[in-house]
């Protein structure tokens, strides 16, 4: 993630945008977190201290919760790539806080616009009653209890379960409980380790033409070390990213010889969807820093305030390799979404379809389902029972 703001930081200063502080070299001063809460408030804090009211980063919903409430108290502007939390949309506690991706809400309700649309297909058996199991983050919680806030009255949450992180025994305990519930579609909130997960979804019979696996950005975004069979025709959400010519430029640097010295770029290699954000998020910083100049503020010698630099960058608008970035009144990135099915043939998620507020959900290709066909899994499967006919005397 961090290569794709690096990059973006030595194509501003080699000039590839000329229009783009052509006089300015930007040079990103890097403080890590290690995906420490505790961190990430040291890191802000000396930032502030060393007299910076604007900084950039922020890719962990966890770190960000925390580290947002400094904004107001050392008046300080935050840019984030990629946190979708939707408690950062809260302007009271979070003022100055504005972000390169869409807030978790919208996608959770595209996952229950998913399950409508796929109900209103088939016969409805089934496809109502809904099991969610997360995996025990803030994010992770943040999808789970958004989606059963909009669930109903379409539909019905039947069991909501939760498990640590690296517990097989606490996963393999948690998904027992959704078994009982008898749930057909499960909404899986997992971090990571999708595929791991599936495997213990199988081992207890959650696996198979009668279940359908919804999940999450998480898992959509970062690509399987190895095919998962037991994965097939399972859906995801994640931003939209159309292709553009901008991607296409972005990719081409990313394999460039001379960008072979940071993490994962190079000859041979090929951007996670998760760069792109990190490379928007710089080239939005830089468009904010180019605006301030032209106002005469950076050489002004007085502090520019989090509300000023917060004004300016949600004024931002521009065609980024992650698509048109533009931001509403609370910070949150203006977008769509995409649903993704995943095909263990060639280990890909695929896009299927498109989802955004306005336009709801647009289906664009036929899903394949775990029967490795397109046809709509029928979810109406009873367990068997005996019965006595009077008519024949008999047990049927």
């Amino acid at each position: 993630m961090h290569t794709g703001a690096l990059i973006a930081a030595d194509l501003i200063n080699n000039r590839t945008f000329p229009d783009i502080l052509p006089n300015t070299r930007l040079i990103l001063d890097t403080k890590l977190h290690y995906f420490s809460p505790e961190a990430g408030i040291r890191a802000t804090i000396e930032f502030a201290n060393e007299g910076h009211s604007f900084i950039v980063g922020y890719p962990l919903s966890a770190v960000s919760e925390k580290t947002g409430y400094l904004g107001p108290v050392y008046d300080i502007a935050m840019l984030s790539s990629l946190s979708a939390v939707s408690g950062l949309t809260n302007d009271r506690i979070y003022p100055y806080f504005t972000r390169c991706a869409s807030s978790a809400a919208d996608q959770s309700l595209m996952m229950k616009d998913i399950i409508v649309y796929y109900r209103s297909l088939s016969n409805g058996i089934g496809w109502t009653d809904v099991a969610v199991i997360s995996e025990v983050t803030s994010v992770t919680f943040d999808w789970s209890e958004n989606f059963i806030a909009f669930s109903e009255p379409e539909l019905n949450v039947v069991v909501y379960r939760q498990f640590l992180t690296g517990s097989l025994e606490d996963m393999e305990l948690e998904l027992q409980q959704v078994k009982l519930s008898g749930a057909r579609v499960i909404l899986a909130a997992v971090f990571g380790e999708y595929e791991n997960f599936m495997e213990i979804a199988n081992e207890v019979g959650l696996v198979g033409e009668g279940y359908v696996w919804i999940t999450i950005p998480t898992v959509v975004s970062i690509p399987f070390r190895e095919s998962s069979p037991l994965s097939r025709g399972s859906l995801g959400v994640f931003d939209s990213f159309p292709p553009s010519i901008e991607q296409e430029k972005f990719i081409e640097a990313w394999q460039h010889p001379e960008f072979a010295k940071y993490p994962d770029a190079g000859p041979g290699t090929r951007p996670s969807p998760l760069a792109f954000r990190p490379f928007d998020m710089i080239m939005a910083a830089a468009l904010a820093i180019g605006e301030m100049d032209a106002q005469g503020r950076l050489d002004s010698g007085e502090r520019i305030s989090a509300q000023d630099w917060t004004d300016v960058i949600r004024n931002i608008s521009f065609q980024g390799v992650s698509g048109e970035l533009s931001f509403d009144p609370s910070g949150n990135r203006i977008g769509g979404q995409e649903l993704y099915n995943y095909l263990p043939d060639t280990n890909q998620w695929v896009s299927v379809g498109t989802w955004s507020l306005a336009e709801g959900l647009q289906i664009k290709k036929d899903v394949i389902w775990f029967s490795n066909t397109t046809e709509i899994p029928d979810l109406d499967i009873r367990e068997p029972f005996d019965y006595w006919s009077c008519h024949d005397k008999e047990k049927g």
